[in-house]
């Protein structure tokens, strides 16, 4: 994989071009007219880089690859002041902006790029082509932003990626729980997430099923070189960003969001209705990133049996920890390639 080299770029994420998002782009998939595009957010305190291993396996399975670095982490455009202290008072246009944000850079990619729309085969109902959002454990709250608030962004952004829009993943997203806010912190942080945990028993739904250690002997980070620390790692704009996003009122306000997102009727047939929603948990991960799916699931069930109509839900497990994508490249690619292919309420990879 040494051998391979991807484009590295700055996008638009506002019309005036004051805002960019650092990407790198795995390529258009040569002699293929009906590829799949992913854009892939990372998640709290680590970059897009850990999804690094991935590019060179994309093209095999028809797919591009968009891996993006979130605002304030390198490359792309830092918070102001004032957009850091709205997520600290739990400000909702705070999420609506980086819905918006999201919205326009796959917007731009898009046009830019002449990436294929989505194509159904007549024959067999099987879809090529179009667009995938998915977002990584933090990652999650961007995803879910560009489908939460319809009124606050231009219905330019809907109507023209509806062609496209085709599946957003939620890969391994938390519940959003953490501890204090100090550099020391996410240190221990990483120990944690990076960890691999043999839960007692994930089928129970109850706390005494989840392994809580605060890390275990087996994490991914101590295979990590040096350089590669620095690539991946990036524990001040955790510290900056994420944790006030992990507390009241934030928490709040993404609740409400999530909410509206993936559960409203409402936004269900405005935005984007023919939208697959996809939760990958892997089983050896973190208990908050347990715990986040869970409460997926269990809300899930709950508005079936209210009889809400909403967006389509699959839910794909696979063994690894929270790094799976990174560790075992080929195994999270094949989960990925199911989950754009969706067609089963629940599966255990």
């Amino acid at each position: 994989m040494g051998a391979h080299t991807f484009a590295t770029d700055v996008g638009p994420a506002d019309s005036a071009g004051n805002i960019q998002l650092f990407f790198t782009d795995s390529g258009r998939v040569e002699g293929s007219q009906d590829y799949t595009t992913i854009f892939i957010v990372h998640g709290s305190a680590f970059t897009g880089h850990t999804f690094n291993s991935l590019l060179p396996l994309a093209a095999a399975e028809s797919l591009r690859l968009v891996v993006i670095n979130r605002r304030d982490y390198p490359g792309s455009t830092p918070y102001t002041d004032a957009e850091l202290c709205s997520i600290a008072e739990g400000k909702r246009d705070f999420l609506e902006n980086t819905g918006r944000e999201m919205l326009h850079f796959m917007h731009w990619f898009v046009k830019k790029h002449h990436l294929p729309r989505i194509t159904t085969s007549k024959r067999t109902g099987t879809k090529t082509g179009g667009i995938v959002l998915m977002g990584w454990s933090m990652g999650g709250m961007t995803a879910a932003s560009t489908l939460a608030y319809p009124d606050a962004i231009s219905d330019v952004y809907f109507k023209t990626l509806k062609p496209y829009f085709r599946t957003m993943i939620f890969h391994d997203s938390p519940n959003l729980a953490f501890g204090p806010p100090t550099h020391d912190f996410f240190q221990g942080f990483a120990a944690y997430v990076s960890s691999y945990y043999l839960h007692p028993d994930l089928n129970s739904r109850k706390p005494e099923g989840i392994n809580f250690a605060p890390y275990t002997e087996h994490q991914s980070m101590k295979a990590w070189n040096v350089q590669e620390v620095a690539a991946n790692f990036a524990p001040e704009e955790g510290v900056r960003v994420e944790w006030p996003a992990a507390l009241p009122p934030m928490q709040e306000t993404i609740r409400r969001q999530t909410h509206l997102a993936l559960f409203d009727e409402d936004n269900a047939c405005r935005v984007f209705p023919d939208l697959t929603i996809v939760h990958i948990f892997c089983r050896n991960t973190g208990w908050n990133c347990v715990w986040g799916y869970w409460e997926h699931d269990r809300i899930y069930r709950e508005n079936v049996a209210m009889g809400k109509r909403f967006r389509r839900m699959y839910t794909l497990e696979m063994e690894g920890n929270h790094f799976a994508h990174m560790d075992h490249p080929r195994e999270f690619m094949n989960v990925l390639v199911k989950s754009i292919e969706a067609n089963v309420r629940s599966s255990r990879m």
